[in-house]
């Protein structure tokens, strides 16, 4: 894909065997562009992309918008039309592994 490191990796259901597979563990936003206050959202996801860059090797920013996306219930469970992120840890798979460990949701709570 055309990705550069220090910049948050937008992931696209056609790409969706890179987050079922993934070489390094994803730290992966889940939103719609319709969330409260995208602007803000778009540019605090930017900053995390940047910080992180020094880090990049051993894991990945990543974004998937639902708006525009299938998103597989059997992988993350979220409302289509939900107005706020949600965020989740995806380990890497494991060298030999059928499959990788399962998704993990993060608790975490957009600002009023």
């Amino acid at each position: 894909t055309n990705w550069t490191e220090g910049t948050p990796k937008a992931m696209t259901y056609r790409g969706f065997a890179e987050i079922r597979s993934p070489e390094r563990p994803l730290l992966l936003e889940v939103f719609g562009k319709f969330r409260d206050d995208e602007e803000t959202r778009k540019a605090n996801i930017k900053n995390l992309a940047a910080a992180l860059k020094p880090e990049a090797g051993l894991l990945t920013l990543a974004q998937y918008d639902t708006t525009d996306n299938y998103l597989p219930p059997e992988e993350f469970e979220r409302d289509k039309y939900l107005t706020s992120s949600e965020w989740y840890w995806v380990p890497a798979k494991a060298a030999g592994a059928a499959e990788r460990a399962p998704a993990t949701k993060l608790e975490t709570r957009d600002p009023p």
